[in-house]
């Protein structure tokens, strides 16, 4: 815990610093941090992520591994720090622990660009009786959020990645996705939906615990993909979202269904200017952010 508290200190007075400023924005505009912050204010906290069960991984050890991770990307840790805790005093063991929370929350909050400002679709919990509600709305470039839909939601689905057997789209063929590392070429596209080349900047292997479900994709043109349903399509809905005869990457699903799944999920993030991949020939968001 001393490791953990000593390195959430170390930046405790840098300052957070907003993106520029966006036309039709009726103030300077925020970095995609603070807006995510800015939707998990509105909506309440309470976001919902995945993370493994206390049994799996006791809490100590899950908020020493994410504070580790957090304090290797400085900008959305100094945003994170000033959040939580902007008296600039010493962080408690429950400082930690809400870092850590809202780490979580912030990582799993995906924004899509719409015509004014950045959509984004949320699970949250009700706290009484392990509801849940599915809330979408749109946040301003300058900060506002609006809540445009809110209704009842299924228990969420973890973990959140791609089936260890997914093979992505590169350059030299499809390659297993748990052979991918940071600098490797793979195909993503670009804002028009045209296939471009980009490199990978992000991994990440995430352990599987008992009980745990995948989602089965089948598409009409015989394509498949094994993903979790937290999962985020190029257009930000959830593959937990999606149903029979809804369109995905230009073609119908024929069925959705969920299977049992062990072992590691994997996921990546491309550069270029959405993120998007190829798995098993169909195209994905990626749930890793810059």
């Amino acid at each position: 815990m001393k490791r953990s508290t000593a390195l959430a200190l170390l930046l405790l007075s840098a300052a957070c610093t907003g993106g520029a400023p966006s036309p039709g924005s009726s103030g300077p505009a925020l970095s995609a941090t603070e807006l995510k912050l800015r939707v998990l204010d509105k909506v309440g906290g309470r976001v919902f992520f995945c993370g493994p069960p206390v049994a799996v991984s006791p809490r100590i050890l899950a908020i020493r591994r994410d504070i580790a991770e957090l304090h290797r990307r400085p900008a959305l840790y100094r945003a994170l720090i000033a959040y939580v805790h902007p008296t600039g005093m010493r962080l408690s063991t429950a400082d930690l622990s809400r870092l850590d929370r809202v780490f979580g929350e912030v990582e799993s909050i995906q924004l899509r660009r719409v015509q004014t400002g950045y959509g984004f679709e949320v699970t949250i919990s009700s706290g009484t009786g392990g509801a849940y509600q599915l809330v979408s709305g749109v946040v301003a470039p300058s900060g506002g959020v609006s809540i445009e839909r809110s209704v009842t939601a299924a228990a969420p689905n973890c973990p959140i990645c791609l089936a260890a057997a997914a093979r992505i789209a590169t350059p030299a063929g499809p390659v297993p996705v748990d052979e991918l590392r940071v600098g490797m070429p793979v195909w993503s596209t670009d804002r028009s939906g045209r296939r471009i080349r980009e490199m990978v900047m992000r991994t990440v292997r995430r352990p599987v615990w008992p009980g745990s479900e995948l989602v089965l994709v089948v598409l009409a043109d015989g394509r498949t993909v094994l993903v979790s349903s937290g999962h985020p399509t190029p257009g930000g809905r959830l593959v937990g979202m999606l149903r029979s005869g809804d369109r995905v990457d230009g073609t119908r699903i024929a069925s959705v269904r969920r299977i049992p799944y062990r072992g590691f999920t994997y996921d990546l993030l491309p550069s270029g200017p959405t993120g998007t991949y190829f798995a098993d020939g169909i195209l994905l968001g990626s749930t890793l952010s810059r």
